[in-house]
């Protein structure tokens, strides 16, 4: 009986011994502690932050006409201010399946990927979702003109000579406008000197240092020389 009371009074030691090591649930980052040494802490006290930011963990808000657009597995890429020139690619997790009567939007849950550890919690992050891409030729907006209802672009041929040629356009995005119908990738058009510019004339294809590309012949007329861009295919969203 004595051999076995004071093994419970050892167990019960043991026990409380336990209740002043604290241990992670889980691996992460710790931030600032939030006591000093020597407090006596009580149940629920606020010890340090544990972070675990191998991947983030991110909630947006959907407004309702678009919701039918979003499903779990979408590709989506994040960007943050304090990171301008880099790109957080994610995925959808979960949308949720209510609609707030107050803001008529739904929130989403995405995952993001952040093995560089750039990203932490409480950032605002801005997210273009991926919603049905396609394949479009693309055009900075500066090259299409106006004229009544009709669209045109100055096409710069393998003659060195600018031709109007009229087209289609479609969605735009910043700084660049879709064109349908009227263009196909990799033609040349003219983004500069178009004021004075006429269908005929003989352009000089020029770069962004003003030196001649590709050979191509001297300008003649009054037209300026014109700084021709090249359609590219791009994804649409």
């Amino acid at each position: 009986a004595a051999r076995d009371a004071a093994r419970a009074r050892v167990a019960s030691a043991n026990a409380r011994l336990g209740d002043r090591v604290i241990r992670a649930p889980f691996a992460g980052v710790l931030g600032l502690r939030q006591i000093s040494v020597g407090t006596v802490l009580a149940p629920g006290d606020a010890i340090v932050t544990l972070d675990d930011v191998s991947s983030i963990k991110l909630d947006l808000a959907v407004p309702e006409r678009d919701i039918g657009r979003v499903s779990e597995g979408q590709s989506l890429v994040a960007t943050s201010g304090a990171f301008p020139d880099r790109k957080f690619p994610g995925k959808v997790t979960t949308v949720d399946s209510r609609i707030d009567p107050l803001s008529r939007t739904a929130t989403v849950r995405a995952r993001l990927g952040n093995a560089d550890a750039l990203l932490r919690p409480g950032m605002l992050l801005a997210v273009d979702l991926i919603a049905r891409p396609r394949e479009a030729v693309l055009v900075p907006e500066i090259a299409v003109q106006a004229r009544g209802e009709q669209q045109y672009v100055m096409v710069a041929g393998a003659d060195s000579i600018a031709r109007e040629r009229k087209v289609t356009v479609g969605s735009r995005r910043q700084g660049d406008v879709e064109i349908v119908d009227g263009l196909t990738a990799g033609e040349r058009v003219v983004t500069d000197g178009l004021v004075k510019l006429r269908d005929g004339a003989r352009i000089t294809a020029v770069d962004i240092r003003g030196q001649p590309v590709g050979g191509a012949n001297t300008q003649a007329g009054p037209a300026p020389d014109p700084a021709p861009g090249r359609p590219t295919r791009g994804t649409r969203q």
